[in-house]
């Protein structure tokens, strides 16, 4: 992050207007909540805005709340059949955990 630092300070470009698009991960990814905190971490020690991809996604595998577990064959069929398939989101798996505690912890910091 080195040259956005460098160029945000060659051309005198206050923090708040660099944003970082997006950033994800693929969810069963060994070390992607330590990747979400490193990444998170250096955004906001800059005062950099930021944005994560995805939200529950049409592709499972960047729907964090999913967990990092293979999904049900089941799951596969009725997606193949056009169906829908009700999956178990939860937000405390712990890439999801990362997202929403560091989105939490900006808004406490706005109020």
């Amino acid at each position: 992050m080195d040259a956005v630092n460098d160029f945000q300070k060659q051309h005198k470009i206050p923090a708040n207007r660099i944003l970082v698009g997006e950033f994800g991960g693929y969810r069963m990814q060994n070390g992607l909540s330590q990747y979400f905190e490193d990444l998170i971490t250096i955004f906001d020690d800059n005062n950099w805005h930021w944005a994560f991809y995805t939200f529950r996604d049409n592709w499972d595998g960047m729907d964090y709340e999913l967990g990092d577990q293979k999904l049900p064959w089941a799951y596969g069929k009725a997606q193949e059949k056009g169906k829908n398939f009700l999956l178990e989101r939860k937000s405390t798996h712990p890439p999801f955990a990362v997202l929403k505690n560091a989105l939490s912890n900006k808004a406490k910091k706005k109020n």
